[in-house]
């Protein structure tokens, strides 16, 4: 195998259950995902072991069968295909996205749509989740819409693509922080600001929440899944500015309470939420 091959892993999902298993294949370190029909191809090193990736799928997709009571067939197929193969695979699922009347998100290599938008985000995500495709990107750029109207001061928690932070500071944020575990994240995060034209009030580092200290942020994103929110909310809180905003993403619609009783004890007060498919974001404010 060459080290440039990528581990491909074909799903066969209904639409329904499509953006769950997204964002757990993602979560067990996809680097991109394909949607071709009712497949999902997903991405992987080439140098991992197959069964140390269909081990966990099966175990997560027969009991996602159980909890939407849905009966279907578990289809999974492997195959390991070459880095060029994977990367026009990607680019073909990739296409302009209308997140408000006056918000589209493209990729560099595709015309604007006619008439332009006031706000046209040009966003390559590379091996970086955040292209404007999935429900807790749009729900959370409708709500950075909502909000961002002044010159704020904001941080942007597992920045991926940037494309929260981009789009904030294209609607009037004053500064961005922007962190990532993953170095290429980062490094893409940084590429995307440059093409949008905010790069020099984008500052974007590979590292986690310990490296944040001694700041307040007037609004703070934090797009993930709700194992991190839940570790991270106390500090998310502390580094509010008071009467600050926390938009919160990545939450399946059967967390809810509990995100909602960890915002209580976190001393937040959601003021909205929005709910997509089988997805939910939150606004939620210091007082």
């Amino acid at each position: 195998m060459k080290a440039q091959d990528f581990l491909q892993i074909r799903v066969q999902v209904h639409s329904e259950i499509a953006d769950v298993v997204s964002n757990f294949l993602f979560e067990n370190g996809a680097y991109g995902i394909a949607e071709q029909e009712n497949d999902l191809l997903a991405y992987f090193d080439g140098s991992i072991k197959e069964e140390d990736l269909l081990r966990p799928l099966f175990t997560y997709l027969n009991s996602l069968r159980e909890l939407v009571k849905t009966d279907f067939d578990i289809v999974v197929a492997t195959e390991i295909v070459p880095q060029r193969d994977w990367s026009e695979e990607w680019k073909k699922t990739l296409h302009p996205v209308r997140i408000t009347e006056n918000m589209v998100v493209k990729p560099s290599w595709l015309d604007p749509p006619a008439p332009a938008p006031p706000v046209l985000i040009e966003i390559d995500p590379e091996m970086a989740f955040g292209s404007g495709g999935h429900s807790t990107t749009r729900m959370m750029l409708r709500l950075i819409e909502k909000n961002v109207h002044s010159a704020i001061t904001l941080l942007d928690v597992g920045t991926g693509s940037g494309i929260l932070a981009i789009a904030a500071l294209m609607l009037g944020a004053d500064t961005a922080f922007a962190f990532d575990i993953d170095a290429i994240a980062a490094q893409t995060a940084r590429r995307n600001a440059d093409k949008n034209g905010v790069s020099g009030r984008f500052y974007a580092f590979a590292g986690t929440l310990d490296a944040v200290r001694d700041q307040h942020f007037d609004l703070i994103l934090a797009n993930i899944n709700r194992t991190q929110i839940l570790k991270m909310l106390k500090r998310l809180y502390e580094l509010l500015a008071p009467g600050g905003l926390c938009l919160l993403s990545g939450i399946l619609d059967s967390e809810e309470e509990m995100i909602r009783n960890a915002c209580r004890q976190s001393g937040l007060t959601i003021e909205t939420s929005l709910s997509e498919q089988e997805w939910l974001a939150f606004e939620t404010r210091k007082r």
